[in-house]
């Protein structure tokens, strides 16, 4: 188990309700936990750039989310836990720096038989594919395996809103997706 799976680990629901794939941990190359700017790192504390897990926390708990200190980042992860809430990385290891889009694509293709165990192990009741890059290249073995991915392409927090839709809204789309056949009900207030 790496340093990210680690601190994920405390903050893992049982049973997962839902789970948010994203691409991969982020790069750094601090020592200091304190200064590695990842979505499960508590001690790693900044609102403007901490965009993912402010926004999601915004759209899931309902309310405003200001990540400002350690206690406030432990306590939102708490509350997403509670709420059967978990993500998880398309590929275990952070990205070097620099890496193209090409190689990028070629890791999580390669990543997707571990990320499919590891999907499958968790056994969570909805999938959400949280960057349409990710999306884009591990939705239809998702699907082919049987796992039900949400099609919903969430595009990542950070990037512009294109036609008036942002990471909160296709979220919420997300979350309130219903399947024709009742698998993976995502009715936001009941399920969450």
């Amino acid at each position: 188990m790496n340093r990210y799976e680690r601190m994920a680990e405390q903050y893992r629901p049982s049973p997962v309700k839902l789970l948010l794939i994203g691409e991969s941990p982020p790069f750094t190359e601090a020592a200091d936990m304190a200064q590695v700017p990842y979505f499960y790192n508590a001690r790693w504390v900044c609102n403007q750039r901490d965009a993912l897990l402010r926004e999601t926390a915004k759209v899931i708990l309902g309310r405003h989310v200001c990540i400002d200190s350690e206690p406030t980042k432990h306590g939102v992860l708490s509350e997403l836990k509670e709420k059967g809430v978990f993500l998880i990385d398309a590929v275990e290891q952070p990205f070097k720096k620099g890496l193209g889009r090409r190689q990028r694509r070629a890791a999580i293709d390669d990543g997707i038989p571990r990320l499919l165990s590891r999907i499958k192990q968790l056994n969570p009741r909805q999938i959400i594919i949280v960057l349409t890059r990710v999306y884009d290249i591990i939705y239809d073995r998702l699907e082919t395996e049987g796992l039900r991915p949400v099609p919903v392409r969430v595009p990542s927090p950070w990037a512009a809103k294109r036609d008036g839709l942002g990471y909160k809204d296709k979220l919420r789309e997300a979350l309130l997706y219903k399947r024709s056949q009742g698998h993976a009900a995502a009715l936001h207030q009941r399920s969450l």
